[in-house]
């Protein structure tokens, strides 16, 4: 079986096998693997995306992930969690509704 690194020389592409799979299998909504120990989830489906990144509860935003963007990007939107990620999502979601971008179109 070949392995990630297999995968991205020949394919060029990290998530080659994810790919293959789920054009494969098109019900299939997810896949779970491990890598170096982590467990990743890896969505297809629009809906549980959104699901998942909906609920501060369930998607754990490791801290040795996502250090070194972290020392880059700071704390902002997509790596606080919480209270923080609440208020920062509050904050920003505004500039991403349908009738605040069509409004300002003609400014852009």
């Amino acid at each position: 079986m070949k392995g990630y690194n297999d995968h991205t020389l020949e394919h060029g592409d990290a998530i080659y096998q994810q790919r293959r799979n789920h054009k494969e299998i098109p019900e299939c909504k997810a896949m779970v693997n491990n890598f170096l120990g982590k467990i990743f989830i890896h969505c297809f489906d629009p809906k549980l995306n959104q699901e998942i990144l909906n609920n501060t509860e369930i998607l754990y935003k490791d801290p040795a992930l996502f250090y070194p963007y972290i020392q880059e990007l700071g704390k902002g939107l997509l790596f606080s969690e919480g209270k923080v990620w609440k208020k920062h999502r509050k904050l920003t979601s505004k500039a991403f509704h349908y009738d605040f971008i069509t409004n300002n179109i003609p400014v852009i």
